[in-house]
């Protein structure tokens, strides 16, 4: 259940003018990255990607919408397991100088498009982000474990780390945990056709072991869905709240509001099962929209 492959990688920027910035960064990022990685790689002078015969070659395509090796039922065309992205820096009046850190985290064979990915955000730097253009350059690209993998002539690729979930897992439950869940930012967990405005157990641990799900058969690997029951686990404190967060869509020329939940929530009776999955998703992220910083979470 757990042998997916990944590799984290922690990018810090540095501004090279003061301005304001989007507060939710992350899905400022994809959305950059991507309009960079057309730039660069599309040759066509308008993207109709769906009618494009060198679809299933493209980088942009594959990096973007990377498709699964064996696609589940409920999965629609443009959804991805390949890569998640994650800021949770909300400052939006910034100076020249300071620096903002964001992750990365891409799954199978995703990862041999690392290259491109970085050449993506380095040119996002020059054409800026935000209304503003707010101009950056790359000053530390690090790896899980912190260990610095960027030089001058390009990536140290023996700290490159490609690790299973399993991997992860056992280094994790060697760490003491109090069964406390930190939503770092907004989790839109659909459940029963709506998306929650409240914490869940059930629908929370589902959505984990959905996501679970999807990357085994994104990288091709065949297992039975996972059946979670939480039943001997119970909330015994929550402090969440609702959060709306606002992103332009450029595919529907439309300003949209995505829904979703953060906060803290205290949980009782976690199995080792349970643990280990909710662990699994600190690395898959949880929920809907986790490739514009959606679902990130840590347990503590």
């Amino acid at each position: 259940m757990y042998q997916a492959v990944f590799t984290k990688l922690f990018l810090t920027i540095q501004l090279e003018k003061s301005g304001r910035l989007p507060k939710q960064k992350a899905s400022a990022i994809r959305g950059g990255m991507g309009q960079i990685l057309l730039q660069q790689y599309c040759l066509k002078e308008k993207a109709v990607c769906s009618k494009c015969i060198m679809e299933g070659r493209c980088i942009v395509r594959n990096i973007l919408y990377a498709k699964y090796k064996k696609k589940p039922e409920f999965v629609t065309d443009t959804e991805s397991m390949g890569f998640t992205l994650a800021c949770l820096n909300q400052k939006e009046d910034v100076q020249q100088g300071e620096t903002i850190t964001f992750t990365i985290t891409l799954f199978g064979e995703t990862i041999a498009f690392l290259s491109p990915i970085i050449n993506a955000i380095h040119g996002l730097g020059q054409v800026g982000l935000g209304k503003e253009h707010i101009s950056f350059h790359i000053i530390k690209i690090q790896n899980r474990n912190y260990e610095q993998i960027l030089k001058e002539t390009g990536l140290l690729k023996s700290r490159i780390l490609i690790e299973t979930l399993e991997d992860y897992i056992k280094q994790r439950m060697k760490e003491a945990m109090k069964g406390k869940l930190k939503l770092l930012s907004a989790c839109s967990i659909k459940y029963m056709g709506s998306i929650l405005d409240d914490f869940d157990q059930q629908a929370f641990a589902e959505a984990v072991a959905r996501r679970v799900y999807m990357l085994n058969l994104f990288e091709g690997i065949e297992i039975e869905k996972p059946e979670i029951d939480m039943s001997p686990c119970m909330v015994t404190k929550q402090k969440t709240k609702v959060v709306f967060v606002p992103r332009y869509s450029t595919v529907k020329n439309e300003k949209m509001y995505l829904k979703g939940i953060c906060g803290e929530v205290q949980l009782k009776g976690l199995t080792p099962e349970i643990q280990q999955l909710l662990i699994a998703g600190e690395i898959t992220q949880v929920g809907k929209n986790s490739r514009f910083g959606f679902g990130v979470y840590e347990m503590v």
